[in-house]
């Protein structure tokens, strides 16, 4: 948890060099879910202003609705950090697989994966 915890802090520091954008370095940032394109897409900006690292990690940790719809998104993997996540809007990206990292979305109710790369839909047990 202390590497992931480090691997966020370093993501958000790297958001905030860029101004607040991800799109600044969204080769980077938009290819797979990351602190700070969560940070970008999925939380209040106003609320963002008055917090401290150690909030904003939980504020990322807490986000149970991930909005990254043509968000870029190559892959998706780094679930970890989102297993709050009840629903996850990743529809027009560029996913053209599904990681076994599922297993760790427990409380995922809703899945919108519509119009990506994908073949095949395979490791997604938890919606079962």
């Amino acid at each position: 948890m202390e590497v992931q915890r480090e691997q966020m802090l370093a993501e958000m520091r790297k958001y905030e060099e860029n101004e607040g954008s991800w799109k600044r370095d969204a080769k980077k940032w938009a290819v797979t879910i990351n602190a700070a394109l969560i940070t970008e897409r999925c939380i209040d900006k106003a609320q963002l202003a008055g917090m401290g690292e150690e909030e904003r990690i939980s504020a990322i940790l807490g986000v149970t609705h991930l909005h990254l719809d043509g968000a870029g998104l190559d892959r998706i993997e780094n679930l970890e950090i989102v297993s709050n996540a009840t629903h996850m809007f990743v529809q027009n990206n560029n996913i053209s697989s599904l990681p076994n990292e599922f297993d760790w979305l427990t409380k995922l109710t809703h899945l919108n994966l519509a119009h990506n790369q994908l073949e095949k839909i395979e490791h997604l047990t938890v919606l079962d």
